[in-house]
């Protein structure tokens, strides 16, 4: 099973994100736009998984979240990947956190002991909006990312998810494998 670790944002969130994308299609560019329901911030992707490696990777989920109390992400500014020439992907990205940084660490070094490797980029928070499929009225779409405001409002981040990706013609479809509380404070 295709699988990968993620934050995944409250209904309100994703139709705030949505209204986003409508923002954006005006600039009539050939995007496939992310469904409402499939937003979400990847901490890590892990791939191919047999199923016999599901608990282990539970077990260090569920061990890594126990030390990390609930946090807020904001979100940030818009862009694409890659950031200059024709864009494949576009995203809006999530302010610095120190909270899903120390998460994201605290995951990478458990994940190692898995024999998962670090990810040859830095870790760069951000949600994807949509994927280009041709270079038509890209010109005109990062135009628009640069003035396009989004009023997205922060979010509590309380879990994390274990999801699996399956890939259809249609696009991916994401299901919860299992979810995992942060640390609840002792107060």
């Amino acid at each position: 099973m295709r699988c990968f670790i993620a934050i995944n944002f409250s209904p309100a969130i994703c139709r705030k994100l949505k209204d986003l994308q409508h923002s954006l299609q005006i600039a009539r560019a050939d995007v496939k736009w992310v469904e409402e329901n499939n937003f979400h911030l990847t901490l890590y992707f892990l791939g191919e998984v047999d199923q016999e490696e599901i608990p282990a990777i539970q077990q260090l989920l569920q061990a890594t979240t126990r030390e990390v109390p609930p946090f807020t992400v904001e979100f940030d500014t818009l862009g694409t990947f890659p950031p200059r020439g024709v864009p494949r992907v576009v995203w809006i990205g999530l302010k610095e956190s120190t909270p899903l940084q120390e998460l994201y660490r605290s995951l990478l070094g458990r994940l190692k002991i898995l024999g998962y490797k670090e990810e040859k980029k830095p870790f760069f928070p951000h949600v994807t909006l949509g994927r280009v499929r041709s270079p038509r009225n890209t010109g005109h779409l990062v135009k628009l990312l640069k003035t396009v405001r989004g009023s997205i409002p922060a979010e509590e981040v309380r879990e994390i998810f274990l999801m699996e990706s399956t890939l259809t013609p249609k696009g991916p479809i994401y299901e919860v494998v299992s979810r995992f509380s942060l640390k609840k404070s002792s107060g």
